[in-house]
């Protein structure tokens, strides 16, 4: 009767040491330590690397390896209460919760600033410090961001893995076929106040008055030739990348 008048009132005093998610019942908690347990015992008692039986890859860590079948066999044993999102670790859990809750509990040294991760505290610092850890191994350019990296590359591969859903065009960065795709609509509210050229996003309005002020902050560390926007600064150092590797052939071939 007690447990029974638990799921009524909403109390959860039964929490999960793993992941911290609360049960109205003990024998709900019991049943929910299972999807903990089921992954603790995958792990083998032998030292790594261990091997993914699905496609072969390696990893050094068995924690790695569970994480990474799991991308296989769609299994997420983690699951929001609030919004039933699944995750497939209990860290993943965690801090998804303070989506929710609004607890941000890594504060920053320099200026306070607080994040809900560990991680998303790590990258904040480095706007701070200046550390770009994530080099280019083309053009030596570097960056505070992996996924910032992983962008600039195709401006050497040509990777376009974005299409217009209108016109097809392709674009390197998802944000640039977003804002492409606007064009389409017709809709332009942001409004040079010199000339009263009108644009899509308050974006291109910054870089369209630098054509009237002359100002050019974007400055290449080779030659230390100053452009008006980031992308042609990138299209300018890809043309110091070739340069390189035609040198390097050529020192090659002689």
């Amino acid at each position: 009767m007690n447990e029974h008048k638990k799921r009524h009132s909403g109390e959860r005093a039964h929490v999960c040491e793993v992941c911290d998610k609360g049960f109205h019942t003990h024998g709900d908690l019991r049943r929910h330590r299972k999807t903990h347990d089921r992954v603790r015992l995958r792990a083998p008692h032998v030292e790594g690397p261990y091997i993914c039986k699905f496609c072969g890859k390696e990893f050094p860590k068995h924690r790695n390896l569970i994480g990474h079948e799991m991308t296989h066999t769609g299994e997420k044993p983690y699951k929001c209460d609030i919004c039933s999102m699944q995750f497939r670790f209990p860290d993943g859990i965690r801090s998804h919760r303070r989506k929710h809750t609004g607890e941000e509990p890594y504060k920053c040294h320099v200026c306070g600033k607080a994040t809900r991760t560990s991680t998303a505290l790590e990258i904040h610092v480095r706007t701070h410090t200046g550390e770009k850890p994530y080099s280019c191994g083309v053009c030596d350019q570097a960056f505070s961001r992996l996924y910032r990296l992983k962008e600039h590359m195709r401006v050497h591969t040509g990777e376009k893995p974005y299409p217009c859903s209108v016109c097809g065009k392709l674009f390197a960065r998802r944000i640039n076929r977003t804002t492409h795709e606007k064009t389409h609509k017709g809709d332009k509210p942001h409004v040079c106040d010199i000339c009263g050229k009108g644009f899509s996003q308050a974006f291109y309005v910054t870089v369209h008055r630098r054509i009237h002020t002359g100002e050019k902050p974007y400055e290449c560390s080779i030659c230390n030739k100053h452009f008006t926007a980031s992308g042609t600064l990138l299209k300018h150092m890809n043309s110091h990348a070739k340069a390189k590797q035609r040198e390097a052939k050529s020192a090659q071939n002689g």
